[in-house]
């Protein structure tokens, strides 16, 4: 049996997770550091399940941009292929 998705668990219907991927995407693209993107989702209007699953994905992102800065050059643009999949 497969595992429901995290936004699926936690409680989100369709329109919920449709409203916090674009949240998150216009939070991502200004490219600030891991805590004040925290700030903007806390200082959102999303509910508190919505939050939770924004956090998480601020984090996934900010998780993933240091790896791949870390990676030498030859190699980062194979892992963020991997990683935006």
């Amino acid at each position: 049996m497969d595992e429901p998705t995290i936004w699926l668990q936690l409680g989100l219907t369709e329109t919920g997770y449709t409203t916090v991927t674009k949240e998150v995407q216009s939070i991502l693209k200004t490219k600030e550091k891991i805590g004040t993107m925290m700030l903007m989702v806390k200082d959102s209007t999303m509910t508190t399940d919505e939050k939770q699953y924004a956090s998480f994905l601020v984090a996934k992102e900010d998780i993933s941009r240091r790896l791949i800065d870390r990676l030498p050059a030859m190699v980062r643009p194979m892992f963020e292929k991997v990683l935006k999949d």
